[in-house]
């Protein structure tokens, strides 16, 4: 069974993402304090996915 949090609007995993849709970053969120590598990351669009109990939600954002 997944040890995911099951109150409404908890973040469960954030996944960074090419454009394409390749992942080249997860997190698997253990507390309410979530950090992001993004370093590793060269200059470019990438999707963020925000994984919740209530859905997932998909932001674009730009690395410089």
């Amino acid at each position: 069974f997944p040890s995911h949090d099951s109150r409404p609007g908890v973040i469960n995993t954030v996944r960074v993402m090419t454009l394409s849709g390749q992942v080249v970053s997860e997190v698997s969120v253990k507390n309410s304090n979530v950090r992001v590598p993004a370093a590793q990351l060269s200059a470019g669009a990438y999707l963020i996915s925000v994984e919740t109990n209530d859905g997932t939600a998909v932001q674009r954002f730009t690395k410089q």
